[in-house]
């Protein structure tokens, strides 16, 4: 098919926006058509786990997720290609979706709540679902070990200085509870910028495991015998997550 829908089968997502999506579609530029959730019929408890979900992403993995998040959508089938070369096992949908780097379109609903059935879709599932796109789009957590550890280390360099100069110059005796203290801030500081530093050699020796294309190339150039293009390009499209 030169066209994929995805949406979900419990018809919270209204299925008449397909054709808005095939008519956006259909005027040969938008590639990425996703329905973005403006509002929620749900409970709060869901509203507020979906808000704080799409918040974190937004901030520390992926910046061009759309507020509310998406999971009804419609991709081109260079689009669907893409996402096939990519060999992940505990893949993340949208962030493959964003990840191409096509501008998408946005179509703005209201997510209805559900009528029929019981939902599958439990808090442990969303909890998977949300480590898999934050490890797989974000270094952020080894680099909040590296920074935590960095201040741990300071500030039991600090202590320890503190304690040097009340023994020196004050003549305050150093027994028992301190340094012991300081032996232990000092060891679990550097233990864990050791940690953030293997994590950093870590994340990237995983992100050369997932096989994500260096490069996505929208069109190529035909050069004609007479060295003059045939066909000019739209324009080539370097990895978001490199470049």
């Amino acid at each position: 098919g030169d066209i994929c829908v995805v949406m979900s089968a419990d018809l919270q997502d209204p299925p008449e926006l397909i054709l808005q999506m095939v008519e956006k579609w259909e005027r040969g530029k938008n590639k990425i058509v996703l329905a973005t959730r403006a509002g929620r019929e749900d409970g709060f408890v869901a509203k507020w786990t979906s808000r704080i979900f799409y918040r974190l992403m937004q901030k520390f993995a992926i910046p061009n997720m759309p507020d509310g998040g998406f999971d009804f959508f419609a991709i081109d089938r260079t689009v669907v290609d893409l996402i096939n070369e990519i060999d992940e096992r505990n893949s993340f949908l949208q962030g493959q979706v964003l990840w191409t780097g096509y501008t998408p379109v946005l179509i703005p609903y209201t997510r209805r709540i559900r009528e029929i059935g019981r939902s599958r879709w439990t808090l442990a599932s969303k909890i998977k679902y949300f480590a898999d796109g934050f490890v797989s789009y974000s270094e952020a957590p080894l680099r909040l070990i590296t920074l935590v550890g960095l201040f741990v280390s300071i500030l039991s360099f600090t202590y320890a200085a503190l304690i040097l100069f009340f023994k020196i110059f004050l003549g305050l005796p150093v027994e028992g509870w301190a340094p012991i203290m300081i032996t232990l801030l000092m060891l679990g500081g550097i233990q864990l910028v050791v940690l953030g530093v293997i994590g950093e050699y870590i994340w990237r020796t995983a992100d050369e495991t997932r096989k994500r294309p260096a490069f996505v190339i929208e069109e190529t150039l035909e050069i004609s015998d007479d060295g003059g293009a045939s066909e000019a390009p739209e324009g080539m499209r370097e990895d978001s997550a490199q470049g």
